[in-house]
């Protein structure tokens, strides 16, 4: 725990850096495909303590699935909103150099991390409207970014030692 303290201590975060461009829409796509592949593993742990819940009976009826439904739904949400507001980052924006901020640069509170995801979930369900939105933005910031007040940024490749 010391020595990431201490490497966090020594690498910029973001918001100490210029304001960074944004990625690009394929970036973003395959970071979700990423965060998918996470919360698969998410949902179906869940689906299977509601499932013992339930006496090891499938979930059925339209009560008890829009129950799991929204279970399944605030679970995701705690997942970005917990990552974006402690990290910038989800294990999916890692790999691509994502980060998410406010649209000044600075780190997201719970609060507008939970409202980004939203307004995530709204793009999504509208045919993913919000995330095309960044193709023809003058900033290539997705619809849900607009409505947060947020900016999903591009990291800089990190310095490797050897330039």
């Amino acid at each position: 725990m010391v020595g990431a303290r201490r490497l966090l201590a020594k690498s910029p975060m973001p918001s100490d850096l210029p304001l960074l461009p944004a990625p690009p829409l394929w970036r973003r796509l395959l970071a979700f495909v990423y965060d998918l592949l996470a919360l698969i593993g998410l949902w179906v742990f869940l689906t299977l303590i509601a499932v013992v819940i339930n006496g090891g009976q499938a979930v059925t009826g339209w009560p008890r699935v829009a129950l799991l439904y929204l279970m399944l739904w605030l679970a995701s949400g705690a997942y970005f909103a917990l990552s974006w507001r402690f990290g910038g980052q989800t294990l999916g924006m890692r790999p691509w150099r994502l980060h998410v901020q406010t649209a000044d640069g600075a780190r997201l509170s719970l609060a507008r991390a939970a409202w980004r995801y939203v307004c995530a979930s709204l793009s999504t369900l509208a045919a993913g409207a919000g995330w095309l939105w960044c193709l023809v933005d003058r900033d290539r910031q997705a619809g849900h970014d607009r409505l947060a007040g947020t900016r999903l940024a591009l990291l800089p490749l990190p310095r490797t030692g050897l330039d």
